[in-house]
């Protein structure tokens, strides 16, 4: 079995790994694989040497600092928007498996209207949301109110058979206060002057 081409490299090293030299002295293969790193060597040192000019590398990792900032911020809110639609879509799910596991809703009509306006909040988000391009130094606070509604989503989801419709309305009731609160957020960026 050859040795690999780190090992090969470090041949000349204290550190080589043993047997890698007896190998190398009977085998022609690795041999011209000796004798090939050796031209490259010699070719790359024969180049001349290039300084970069004075403050390259500060540019360059700042450049790089502020692309990994603006994927990191892509990134958190996709997750959060997906982590939204799950609990959205395990609550549907959950509510077809288990029908009766909770409360008729209709039966109480603070919740039904806590829902409707849950409902109404959430298509006033989405034709923000559609319209929003400005006031992303917000963002921040976006975020957590929809992570804030995705744990309460989740909440009344995962809410076991037999809870109180009290606690049921409370959860509702919290998840109207978040939304209209995300909905004034939203209202700010959209009106804020593009940078």
């Amino acid at each position: 079995m050859h040795p690999t081409l780190e090992a090969l490299i470090a041949l000349d090293d204290a550190a080589s790994p043993p047997g890698v030299g007896a190998h190398v002295r009977t085998c022609a293969d690795c041999r011209r694989v000796l004798a090939e790193l050796e031209t490259i060597r010699v070719e790359l040192k024969a180049r001349p040497q290039f300084t970069p000019p004075s403050g390259t590398w500060e540019r360059v990792m700042t450049r790089a600092a502020r692309k990994t900032a603006l994927w990191s911020r892509r990134v958190t809110g996709l997750a959060l928007a997906a982590s939204l639609v799950l609990a959205m879509a395990i609550g549907i799910v959950y509510r077809h498996t288990f029908p009766g596991s909770h409360p008729v809703v209709g039966a109480d009509t603070a919740m039904s209207r806590l829902i409707a306006q849950s409902q109404y909040l959430e298509r006033a988000l989405d034709s923000a949301a559609s319209s929003h391009a400005a006031g992303m130094g917000l963002q921040p606070a976006v975020q957590a109110l929809q992570q804030r509604v995705a744990d309460i989503d989740y909440a009344i989801a995962g809410a076991p058979q037999g809870t109180s419709t009290e606690a049921l309305r409370h959860l509702w009731e919290l998840r109207v206060t978040v939304l209209r609160t995300l909905l004034e957020v939203r209202q700010v960026q959209v009106a804020r002057p593009k940078a």
